[in-house]
């Protein structure tokens, strides 16, 4: 009988049912020690078991049949080919584990793979010792090999050699890349890259620019604009700056620096969210110039989550600084710098809403009576009073509250021991909040622990069940609260974990006439793949989501908030790296980009307001059209190079009364080709909006009939900025009036 079939079919075998006890021995045990890897232990599902066992085989069957051709001379189950076998099966197991790691979006458990291999281990000895017992009359078996010295000898002479060697290193590699995946942001980015690289990113129907071409920043948190007719960027740094950017000129200015305030910014510590004070940019309020911050402040042997609100109307960087004043601050139980959260919102109510993590620390979110933790919290900044609002009636016990009261119809006002600031409780980290302009519905991301990543849909008195659920699974560890603090409320939608979707940034319900086909959904991306997508918010759990584009910054610097500009753009801020400013504002557009987020060439980019305005518009050409057209519009552009298409020369009445003005609007809006002209003349209509178009209309009759009176044309359609009032950091009167535009294409 020929015993190489049947000990192929074995080790096969034996492969998979290493697999199947490795995910019951990991089920509920770390089989790694800490000191050696302190990594997750994430559950092991049925699908994704049977995906491994396919994995594994696939890659075994070649590799155990190249032993069986190698060691001819060896026929099982003699001890020679029992330590081959071995050696391979060590090699099968490390080729699957590094193939999982970096080519899959299965999550990488080391303690599985752990498990797995030493189960397997043990049965391949088990079963060729068994198999060689049976056998031990043809010829030296396996217990003759294993009683003799020679045994021991070959599996020396095995260990040393060099395929050995390559079958350690490629054992280590997983594990190596595990551990520093959770030291080293590179690494996480390098890993996840290459994931992303192998399993391809397919037709994806948007793409990401930067907004401000060139312009980086040391960590971006998040960028907001006070109203929204606003025309500068404020964006908030991690390590506490505030910069304003303003789009005719696109530098950063910064506004206040309360870097030492905060102090230490590893792990998520830092400054998490910001918000204007919806009066912000109106002149003579109270709350002129007011922003509010929520940050850490992390000394040597100190830390504090803190809540500050800034006057930036102030005339100066140190002023607006020393203008602090604090709202709350907490001092933790731990300072592990997890879970701080940082949803940071003033609409709809006039109300400001902070969401606030966990801190890492599973056994405390069901409580809403010490500190301000695992819950969402509502306050009055403005201390109405009367009917509206009421002062704490207590504090934190680890921390103090003041300057804000509690609106008087906050869920749990009058109950017993608790802070009657909390709106909605059972949050892990709700990083990021926002509210559906149309319905006033919030929404909250949740960031989730091993299972699921959450989109919640937030209301008064609203559980949403952690630490005793994740996603829609039962934590075996923790029971609900008896009895049940407010309303037990699952999410909205949730995905489950894999290595590269872990960490949800929500994330905005589009209510613009922009893009269509966008409106109406829910928009929101993962910081470790760099994935954005779109949800519809009518149909709940079961729905699949969208995949718009993803952005090159990921792993542990990549997206950290979206928002939609007064453009009718979405924004999304990515982090980047803490030792140079990478950090980036980015928008999304249609069409794929490359990965330095330059546009493509059919791609205009613009900043204009949606209103439109022959200022903005003689600028967008200039910036773009003047490269072909000219800057007179006689079609004498440098950059054109296509002598069989002439470019017709604007400044003539002959050409202009050639052309309907209806004519000229559907070239701008549909391209060249769509109104029989030339096919290289690009479509705007996805960039621009209706009223852009006509005013670009405009400039272009402009060139053969110049308007009698600049003043009268010039405020045609356009759109008070909103921040013209204010003074000092907030812009001077009529700083901004003038809308900007800023644009840069390879279009012709």
């Amino acid at each position: 009988m020929n015993r190489k079939p049947v000990a192929l079919l074995l080790q096969l075998i034996y492969l998979a049912v290493a697999l199947v006890i490795g995910r019951t021995l990991s089920a509920d045990t770390a089989i790694l020690p800490k000191s050696f890897l302190h990594v997750q232990n994430p559950p092991i599902s049925i699908p994704v078991l049977l995906n491994l066992v396919g994995i594994h085989l696939a890659i075994g069957l070649p590799l155990f049949l190249l032993n069986l051709v190698m060691n001819r001379d060896a026929v099982p189950p003699r001890a020679k080919f029992t330590i081959a076998g071995l050696l391979m099966y060590t090699c099968v197991s490390s080729l699957s584990a590094t193939f999982i790691y970096f080519f899959t979006e299965i999550v990488f458990s080391a303690h599985f793979f752990a498990a797995a291999f030493g189960a397997g281990v043990v049965i391949y000895l088990v079963g060729f010792f068994v198999l060689g017992f049976l056998g031990k009359d043809h010829g030296e078996s396996y217990v003759g090999w294993l009683m003799r010295s020679r045994f021991w000898g070959t599996l020396g002479r095995t260990l040393f050699s060099v395929p050995a060697l390559v079958v350690i290193i490629l054992a280590v590699t997983p594990v190596f890349f595990a551990t520093q995946y959770q030291k080293n942001p590179a690494i996480a980015n390098f890993v996840t890259n290459a994931k992303l690289k192998f399993l391809g990113a397919g037709d994806e129907p948007w793409g990401l620019v930067d907004v401000y071409p060139g312009l980086r920043f040391s960590q971006t948190m998040e960028v907001a604009y006070p109203t929204p007719g606003a025309t500068s960027a404020y964006v908030l740094e991690r390590g506490g700056r505030i910069y304003r950017v303003k789009n005719e000129s696109p530098e950063k200015e910064l506004l206040v620096d309360f870097s030492e305030r905060v102090n230490t910014c590893d792990v998520e510590d830092g400054a998490a969210g910001f918000a204007f004070h919806p009066r912000f940019a109106v002149p003579d309020s109270p709350n002129q110039g007011y922003v509010y911050v929520y940050h850490t402040d992390v000394q040597e042997f100190e830390k504090y989550n803190r809540l500050s609100r800034f006057d930036l109307s102030l005339a100066t960087p140190q002023e607006r600084l020393e203008s602090e004043t604090i709202l709350f601050e907490i001092e933790p139980g731990n300072r592990t710098g997890f879970h701080n959260g940082g949803g940071l919102e003033f609409v709809p109510d006039g109300f400001l809403y902070l969401g606030m993590g966990d801190l890492n620390d599973r056994n405390t979110p069901q409580n809403i009576s010490t500190d301000f933790f695992s819950g969402i919290i509502r306050i009055d900044v403005d201390m109405r009073g009367e009917d509206v609002s009421h002062a704490p009636p207590r504090e934190p016990e680890n921390g103090i509250s003041q300057n804000y009261f509690i609106p008087n119809d906050n869920p749990f006002v009058g109950q017993e021991g608790v802070l009657e600031e909390f709106w909605a409780l059972g949050f892990r980290n709700p990083y990021r909040m926002t509210f559906d302009s149309l319905t006033r519905k919030m929404w909250v991301s949740e960031v989730g622990a091993d299972l699921y990543e959450e989109v919640n849909i937030v209301d008064r008195g609203t559980n949403h069940q952690w630490n005793y659920r994740e996603g829609f699974e039962q934590n075996r560890d923790f029971q609900p609260p008896s009895p049940p603090i407010g309303v037990d409320t699952p999410p909205f939608f949730a995905y489950e974990h894999t290595a590269v979707e872990r960490a949800v940034i929500g994330g905005l319900v589009y209510r613009d006439d922009r893009y269509p086909d966008l409106y109406g959904k829910y928009i929101f991306a993962d910081n470790f793949s760099g994935r954005l997508r779109s949800i519809d918010i009518d149909d709940g759990a079961e729905q699949e989501w969208v995949l718009l584009t993803r952005a090159d910054q990921l792993g542990q610097m990549g997206i950290t908030s979206l928002m939609e500009a007064p453009t009718g753009d979405v924004y999304i801020t990515t982090l980047g790296s803490k030792l140079e400013p990478s950090g980036r504002l980015m928008k999304l557009v249609r069409g794929a980009v490359d990965s330095g987020g330059a546009p493509p060439d059919s791609m205009v980019v613009s900043r204009l307001s949606p209103q439109g305005s022959l200022p903005e518009a003689r600028q967008m050409f200039k910036d773009n059209c003047s490269r072909c057209h000219g800057a007179t519009g006689q079609g004498d552009g440098a950059e054109y190079d296509d002598p069989e298409v002439p470019l017709p020369d604007f400044s003539t009445v002959e050409w202009q009364e050639q052309r309907a003005e209806e004519d000229i609007i559907l070239a701008i809006a549909a391209g060249g080709e769509a109104a029989g002209l030339s096919a290289t003349m690009p479509a705007w209509g996805d960039s621009f909006s209706n009223a852009q178009i006509q005013m670009l209309m405009r400039v272009i009759r402009e060139f053969a009939y110049p308007p009698e009176e600049e003043s009268g044309d010039a405020a045609v359609g356009e759109a008070s900025d909103g921040e013209a009032g204010a003074t000092g950091a907030l812009d001077a009167p009529g700083s901004e009036a003038d809308t900007e535009v800023e644009t840069k294409s390879d279009t012709r």
